[in-house]
């Protein structure tokens, strides 16, 4: 969980005598947090399926409270960045999107803990089948494909789109 490529490339070619050396420091953070959180998921499915309680451990104790770290350091960047390049107004989306990736990693610790302790006989969310959110997707790139953030933060996908009547 050190310095990764990318952060380390792009850490090489700061230079804090230069004006705009400052817009480095988000991507800079991000790498940080994405460097350990794009594979959390396939490592932590993997070690719940041998149910291999070592690995979950060291999971919850050390990989998401590194994550949880680099993300309020990702999100400090982030706010200053914002805050000296732009009017504060839509910083609270930001922030509120910020707050529920915490939560959410904050809940992983909790969920985890729990079948760990023995509090839980499984981890209903680690249960279900892995689902490709496009047809045809594990075959792709990545390059193009997103998900919109509305999708993934509501309860049920029909408020967006049904009147309320």
């Amino acid at each position: 969980m050190g310095i990764t490529r990318r952060e380390s490339k792009i850490k090489r070619i700061r230079n804090s005598d230069r004006s705009l050396d400052y817009i480095l420091e988000v991507p800079e953070k991000l790498s940080a947090v994405l460097s350990i959180k794009s594979e959390i998921g396939l490592k932590l499915k993997e070690a719940y399926d041998k149910e291999n309680k070592e690995v979950l451990k060291s999971i919850k104790n050390k990989e998401i409270p590194t994550i949880i770290k680099r993300v309020e350091d990702l999100r400090k960047a982030h706010r200053k960045q914002w805050l000296h390049m732009h009017k504060p107004f839509g910083w609270e989306v930001i922030d509120i999107r910020y707050g529920g990736l915490l939560t959410r990693l904050d809940t992983a610790i909790y969920r985890l803990n729990d079948y760990i302790e023995g509090r839980v006989e499984s981890i209903e969310e680690l249960e279900e089948e892995r689902l490709y959110f496009n047809e045809g997707v594990e075959n792709s790139t990545g390059l193009g494909w997103c998900s919109y953030y509305y999708r993934i933060a509501s309860p049920n996908v029909f408020f967006h789109v049904l009147p309320i009547y």
